[in-house]
């Protein structure tokens, strides 16, 4: 009698355990990811600020005025993220995903944990394709395909945002949308397609602080076929406030040793190209780019001469990552800009004060690519590391 009892309590028992095995069976997560990527910068920018400033007094730091090369303990946006997928049926499942940055440096003010500063997304995903929604990568993301310095001194993501290009009535092409709608679908077995659309009524919908309610709509083809990989991007966002769409085109070829890629974008007469190549070694991988730009700047300044005359920015870089494991590297960058050029990415924050935007001497803040701003050249270093987990 006690033998049947307990083997009719083991059975009771192990019932709800086979039935919850079977409804999560190809289930996905949740899983823990993200990145740790800090770096020591040195950074000197030449020209100091010898020009008038028209919107307000002579104050030389009031737009990035030299940290004299002084090394920075740099955020190089770290990030921390929650996914995964349930299977709701052979041929449907839901997908999720949180993401936020990480400030591993500094937790003072709004340092620490920001608040979903990146892609956060619930959707479905089968036969049909994928439907999300949520904060979605915007126009300006496709060139992280082709940056060999993401997330590092000499990035060439502001130059893909057209920050500074005096343009529009933005700063920058955000980098992300809220409120927002992605439907990607494989049209084939080497093209697929992606639209976006975050619809009108949406305020705050970009990383801009001021409120306005406007829509935003683009699309992507993107072309992978063993080595060759190839991008046509097209976005229209109202809060931009351009005349016309930003259309890039970007690709790479994986030659074996290494690989060759580049990037062409464009938003009204303005353009921004970027070619870089990567060459394997037995631990590690070189890396050089360059990126140039063409009516990037359509303004003007008064110096203490009279008129200063504004070219377009341009930077090149060169890199080594040495790989210590599948998940953690050393890094070492050398970067150079010319006219202006911002070689510290955005959000790219020191832990010396760089969050008052009002002082830039503290740290290495700067403001976004400075081509109509100031005629500064500039020389950068760095050495970091960087674990994903």
């Amino acid at each position: 009698m006690r033998r049947l009892l307990a083997i009719a309590t083991a059975t009771a028992l192990a019932a709800p355990a086979a039935v919850l095995a079977q409804s999560s069976s190809g289930d996905e997560g949740p899983e823990l990811y993200g990145w740790v990527n800090v770096a020591l910068n040195s950074v000197d920018y030449g020209n100091s600020g010898n020009y008038q400033n028209p919107d307000g007094p002579n104050d030389q730091g009031a737009y990035g005025a030299s940290n004299g090369g002084d090394l920075t303990l740099t955020n190089n946006t770290s990030a921390i993220g929650v996914r995964g997928a349930e299977q709701l049926n052979p041929g449907l499942k839901a997908v999720y995903q949180w993401e936020a940055g990480v400030y591993w440096n500094q937790h003072d003010g709004d340092r620490g944990l920001t608040n979903l500063q990146r892609d956060s997304f619930i959707g479905l995903e089968g036969r049909y394709g994928r439907l999300v929604a949520g904060r979605l990568p915007l126009s300006n993301q496709h060139a992280q395909k082709s940056n060999l310095f993401k997330h590092q001194l000499g990035t060439v993501a502001e130059f893909m945002a057209f920050a500074g290009a005096d343009l529009t009535d933005k700063p920058l092409i955000p980098s992300r949308i809220s409120n927002a709608l992605r439907y990607s679908v494989p049209l084939t077995d080497t093209l697929q397609a992606s639209l976006t659309y975050s619809p009108e009524g949406n305020d705050d919908s970009d990383q801009v602080s001021k409120d306005r309610e406007e829509a935003g709509a683009g699309g992507q083809l993107l072309y992978k076929d063993g080595a060759y990989t190839a991008r046509l991007t097209v976005f229209e966002d109202a809060l931009i406030g351009a005349d016309e769409p930003l259309v890039a085109v970007n690709g790479s070829w994986d030659y074996g040793g290494g690989k060759l890629l580049g990037e062409h974008a464009q938003i009204d007469d303005t353009t921004a190209t970027t070619l870089g190549a990567t060459y394997r070694l037995a631990s590690g991988e070189l890396k050089a780019q360059a990126v140039v730009t063409s009516d990037y700047s359509n303004d003007s300044r008064n110096d203490q001469d009279g008129q200063l005359d504004i070219d377009d920015p341009s930077m090149y870089v060169l890199g080594y990552d040495h790989f210590l494991s599948q998940k953690t590297k050393l890094y070492a960058i050398a970067a150079f800009g010319q006219d202006g050029a911002t070689i510290t990415g955005y959000g790219y924050d020191s832990s010396e004060g760089s969050g008052d935007k009002k002082d830039a001497t503290l740290g290495e803040y700067r403001p976004r690519t400075a081509g109509g701003i100031d005629q500064e050249d500039s020389t950068g270093l760095a050495v970091g590391i960087r674990h994903v987990f």
